[in-house]
């Protein structure tokens, strides 16, 4: 049975800095934490959060290990410690904590809009959400539950959702096919699953496209 590091700080105290290395991901249970990302000269307050919730995972789930935010207690704080090693052994053992993360990264990129993250569009957002899964060893997925959840998370109807994957099916990384219980979506085994989806739609789609896939939807 693992045990898990409950780490304590006080307020005002940075826990840790955006663009820093980052192995561990924690679990607020007491306290206020608030998240902050640089936006060009400004620093700009992207959440605040309360208990129970998860921060930091980001730095676990992205190849570069990297915080994409600055995270600071606002009053004294309570969080246990999910380290990397851990995070996988779980991700691995409990395919529902996937789904949890799931949701969270895409309330993520409706809540800090993808101009104001290292998140480029919610096509590249997609790919992001994909990747996790393929790192996991899961390499079919529902096309219209993730349609579903897309346009729950981004308010928009699920047909409209489905853009954005055929945006991914069009670099060939995601291919379309018919499963048994209906149309699914097969994930190519590839490094950089979704660093290579940008690359791609950048290449197709030219520098002036990027970015703009979500703004008139919401």
């Amino acid at each position: 049975m693992t045990i898990y590091e409950v780490k304590q700080f006080r307020k005002f105290d940075t826990i840790f800095r955006e663009g820093a290395h980052g192995d561990v991901a924690y679990v607020l249970k007491e306290g206020v934490v608030e998240l902050s990302k640089q936006v060009a000269d400004e620093r700009k307050v992207v959440a605040r959060l309360t208990p129970i919730s998860v921060f930091g995972e980001m730095a676990l789930i992205l190849g570069d290990n990297l915080r994409t935010a600055t995270a600071r207690a606002l009053e004294d704080v309570r969080a246990v410690c999910i380290r990397k090693s851990d995070f996988d052994a779980l991700a691995a053992e409990a395919p529902q904590l996937l789904q949890a993360l799931l949701n969270v990264l895409v309330y993520r990129l409706r809540a800090y809009t993808t101009r104001a993250t290292h998140i480029t569009s919610i096509t590249h957002g997609l790919a992001l959400l994909l990747e996790l899964l393929a790192v996991h060893g899961v390499t079919e997925v529902d096309r219209d539950r993730v349609a579903e959840t897309l346009g729950r998370f981004f308010l928009f109807p699920a047909k409209n959702a489905d853009t954005f994957i055929r945006d991914l099916i069009g670099t060939g990384l995601v291919e379309p096919a018919e499963g048994e219980r209906g149309r699914v979506l097969r994930l190519q085994p590839t490094e950089d699953f979704a660093a290579t989806a940008l690359r791609l739609l950048h290449a197709t789609r030219g520098p002036a496209d990027d970015g703009q896939d979500g703004d008139d939807e919401d």
